[in-house]
């Protein structure tokens, strides 16, 4: 790469990229328009964007007020309604800024071609998947407004089950709700590795054992739980394993599971599954037993 007379260099490609190896996207898709945008015209659907209510986006809307300066502001990406509004698919923080600013009218905007919920949320996703900014619950939330088959595939399990994801809990104490779950990457997971019968097992025996509990369908016992039945779902005993769960809550089980790791030297995930084998186990002949037995010679 050599420098102009102003050195400056043209944009230059990594020399580990070839193009010869990639495969270039061919639909493109239309082009975006740009346009200035009154800042009365601009909305957003919460089907799948985040709300403005913490402590963090009032911070930061504030700072970009007391900051702001034409040369920092980035466009907003919107789309336009049938009713004349534009939705704010990206730069919520930024439209809400310029909507406080008493010397702004209007804002800058890329118009993209999303005439629908479902494309809308598509770009939300699109857009901010990859800036490590979304928790793993937004995202969910947005890929459900798009449709997205994995997350469609958890809700309509979470449904049929009778658990409920929990996007935000409220509370000094922030505990999950009895049958709420924040564990939508775990479920996706699940689904994908073991199908749905395993899964759906889990969260049953779950629901029956703690239907009035709150804080216990946590993504480490609902994924045990899951690979239990994988390894021995024709063996359990479903009334005694709800029976077991009952009289053993989750914060029991991850307490016996980090005390199995440091004595075995297995991970959480093993120790988990084993705290709650022996759990099982206790008290039933070997023939019924889940975890099996070394004999020694």
């Amino acid at each position: 790469m050599t420098a102009n007379d102003d050195g400056l260099s043209p944009i230059g490609v990594p020399a580990q990229i070839n193009l010869h190896e990639l495969d270039p996207m061919v639909s493109l898709g239309s082009k975006p328009s740009f346009a200035w945008i009154g800042k009365s015209l601009l909305v957003i659907d919460p089907r799948y964007q985040r709300g403005l209510t913490g402590r963090r986006s009032a911070e930061l809307i504030g700072q970009i007020v007391e900051a702001f300066t034409w040369s920092k502001f980035q466009p907003l990406t919107v789309t336009e309604l049938d009713n004349g509004q534009f939705a704010v698919v990206d730069g919520q923080h930024r439209g809400a800024a310029a909507l406080l600013h008493p010397l702004i009218e209007e804002v800058p905007a890329w118009i993209v071609d999303a005439p629908d919920v479902r494309a809308q949320a598509k770009v939300f996703v699109g857009i901010n998947e990859d800036r490590n900014r979304m928790t793993s619950l937004q995202v969910y939330k947005a890929q459900l407004a798009a449709r997205d088959h994995d997350a469609s595939q958890v809700d309509e399990l979470c449904r049929q089950v009778g658990v409920i994801v929990a996007y935000q809990l409220s509370g000094s104490c922030r505990e999950l709700p009895p049958r709420h779950t924040q564990a939508v990457s775990t479920l996706k997971k699940l689904l994908a590795q073991h199908g749905d019968r395993p899964v759906r097992d889990a969260l049953e025996v779950l629901v029956a054992a703690y239907a009035n509990v709150p804080n216990q369908l946590r993504g480490q016992v609902i994924k045990a739980l899951t690979v239990l039945f994988v390894r021995h779902g024709s063996r359990i005993d479903r009334e005694r394993l709800v029976k077991v769960l009952e009289n053993q809550y989750c914060e029991d089980l991850i307490d016996a599971s980090r005390k199995i790791q440091r004595l075995m030297g297995t991970s959480t995930e093993a120790g988990m599954l084993t705290a709650i084998m022996r759990a099982y186990d206790r008290g039933l002949p070997e023939s019924r037993r889940l975890e099996r037995v070394k004999k020694v010679a």
